[in-house]
């Protein structure tokens, strides 16, 4: 029962305004770099608490490559690791010990429709400032899952969006 302002902002990581936004959320599909400016505009944004939700849309490799090799030039004392299923991620609002996947996921996992779900990050100081999906979410919570892309089914897309900003509006 959190009242809800839904607003789309883009922004750009060297946008001065950045410091004002308490979660940045990027998606894609393919290969990027950020450039000098943008590494260091979100280096700052994460070390003063900001929090980077990030997902490979329809679980394409392409970005988690770039995503990975791009945030270790962000936060190069820092690895993303694994979040461990007992972590209160994965249990407030929310549990969630195992997810529903789309039929290409599922597929890729040998046919069994569910699995624990997955997210990666980095912590400062107890608190994520990196959080990451190598499955899709965004699609789930769009109510349109891609039955092809590798990801989340709509349902357990949203509890484990909900688990997210539920993390961000605590810590």
């Amino acid at each position: 029962e959190v009242p809800v302002r839904f607003e789309k902002t883009e922004i750009r990581l060297s946008d001065p305004a950045l410091s004002d936004i308490p979660l940045i959320y990027m998606t894609g599909h393919e290969d990027f770099k950020l450039d000098a400016k943008e590494t260091q505009s979100l280096r700052g944004y994460l070390e003063r608490g900001g929090l980077l939700v990030a997902e490979a849309c329809c679980g394409r490799q392409g970005f988690g490559v770039a995503f990975k090799r791009e945030i270790r030039k962000v936060l190069p004392r820092d690895t993303l690791q694994k979040i461990p299923a007992g972590d209160m991620m994965f249990a407030f609002p929310n549990l969630l010990q195992k997810v529903e996947v789309t039929p290409a996921l599922a597929a890729a996992n040998s046919g069994g429709s569910t699995i624990e779900p997955e997210l990666q990050g980095i912590q400062k100081q107890g608190n994520y400032v990196v959080l990451f999906s190598p499955y899709g979410l965004s699609g789930g919570w769009e109510m349109s899952q891609c039955p092809y892309s590798f990801g989340y089914q709509n349902a357990d897309a949203l509890r484990v969006g909900e688990n997210i900003l539920m993390h961000a509006l605590t810590h």
